[in-house]
């Protein structure tokens, strides 16, 4: 099972990208149909999980998560049979959202050991560190065609804002790893380094919220109750020093835009920052729109109809599929403009009751972290805090970036999350 694993680690952070390449199509080297080994590695840990489940009968599973997706099953359910969905949608959306799912059960029916766990962490690390000399190449690419953005800084994940995250998420395991001993100074500041550097030169806005967010929970989270305050130290003055390195980079580029300001500027002028967030878009239009636009719109159309409220258009309804438009929903040019976040995505495809058992799972992962976090000493332990940093970050994603549609963040969240949970119902660890 170790071998499958570290094969899905690696698959999903580096397949899509050997598959379609940068920006400029380099490093395009697989063949096409290599875009979907993540869906083989799901069905396969879909088979393990089965049979593996019908020996352990999953006792290793809290009860609470069978019926939050029992719960999601029935709803999903709901919203195609409301919506009298076609097969092809329904095939599609089924497909982005279960692809991972399966490998949050895999730990719960096959114990991994501690020295299994510490040889995934470094394989990440690996990929991770990767990303630095790949990030490096992609902004000086881009510099050297007269580009000033940093949306071409993608690493290996093809998408600038998903580096940042995955990264912002290493930064809080590893911060973890340092309160508890697992890294010292030295090695953590190396690694503040190379996790931060990509997401420094690519220039992505949301960091200066994620990594607080990251940063924060982790920290106090590792730390005894008598030692938050030197945690909190630490935090402080680790998001000072990235600010005075983030803020003067960005501007550098930012600042030879038309119109461009300040991001300092960007983020204390209220009427500037609500702008850029709320353009007061509604459907139809085919001009950009804001983040609260990708809310507000999706649930105002909702709220006309009770059921298409509890419910939604359905699983897959309002998404664009890779596989034909014979797969693609209903409602996807009606509201494409607004797919911006997964929180308008959940809300068009799942309604408000899906919605509402997406953020359930997202708590019973955070309780599970906090209590092995609590319980335990050793490198899960330390994992588990740092999870919880990781926990609150991908829920601020929901209203921040699509991630459900992105392969690496989800597999990565679900597998990990799914060792912690069975962490806490394994005898002899957490009880």
């Amino acid at each position: 099972m170790q071998l499958l694993t570290l094969a899905m680690i690696v698959i999903v952070t580096t397949v899509e990208f050997l598959v379609h390449g940068d920006y400029w199509g380099r490093f395009a080297i697989l063949p096409g149909f290599a875009k979907f080994l993540p869906e083989l590695l799901g069905l396969i840990a879909v088979l393990v999980v089965v049979f593996g489940g019908t020996r352990n009968r999953f006792r290793f599973v809290r009860p609470q998560y069978w019926l939050v997706f029992g719960a999601l099953l029935v709803t999903i359910a709901c919203g195609i049979f409301a919506n009298s969905m076609e097969p092809g949608p329904i095939f599609a959306g089924t497909r982005t959202y279960v692809r991972a799912i399966a490998w949050f059960l895999v730990p719960a029916v096959y114990a991994f050991q501690d020295h299994e766990v510490r040889t995934q962490l470094r394989l990440l690390l690996v990929i991770a560190v990767l990303q630095v000399p790949l990030s490096i190449h992609q902004r000086l690419a881009t510099t050297a065609q007269g580009s000033i953005t940093g949306d071409f800084v993608t690493g290996t994940l093809l998408n600038s804002a998903i580096l940042s995250i995955v990264l912002i998420c290493g930064m809080a395991i590893a911060a973890a790893m340092l309160i508890r001993k697992k890294l010292n100074a030295r090695q953590f500041s190396l690694l503040v380094f190379l996790l931060l550097l990509p997401t420094t030169i690519n220039s992505t806005k949301g960091t200066l919220i994620l990594l607080p967010v990251a940063l924060s929970f982790a920290f106090l989270t590792a730390a005894a109750p008598g030692r938050r305050l030197k945690a909190t130290l630490w935090a402080v003055g680790l998001m000072a020093a990235f600010g005075a390195v983030f803020f003067p980079i960005y501007d550098y580029y930012n600042l030879q835009r038309t119109y461009a300001v300040p991001l300092s500027d960007f983020f204390t002028d209220p009427e500037r920052l609500q702008e850029y967030m709320w353009k007061q878009e509604d459907v139809g239009t085919t001009a950009e729109t804001g983040r609260v636009d990708s809310i507000v719109v999706p649930l105002r159309r909702l709220s006309e109809d009770p059921i298409t409220f509890a419910f939604g258009y359905g699983i897959g309804n309002a998404s664009l599929s890779s596989l034909g438009k014979g797969y693609s929903g209903e409602y996807f040019e009606l509201f494409e403009p607004f797919l911006l976040t997964a929180l308008s995505r959940l809300m068009l495809e799942l309604g408000a009751l899906g919605t509402l058992l997406v953020f359930t799972l997202f708590w019973l992962i955070y309780q599970d972290a906090r209590v092995v976090a609590r319980r335990r000493d050793d490198l899960m332990g330390a994992l588990s805090a740092g999870w919880v940093g990781v926990t609150v970050v991908m829920g601020v994603c929901l209203v921040y970036k699509d991630i459900i549609v992105e392969t690496a963040p989800s597999f990565l969240f679900w597998y990990f999350s799914g060792l912690i949970a069975a962490a806490r119902m394994r005898p002899g660890t957490i009880g």
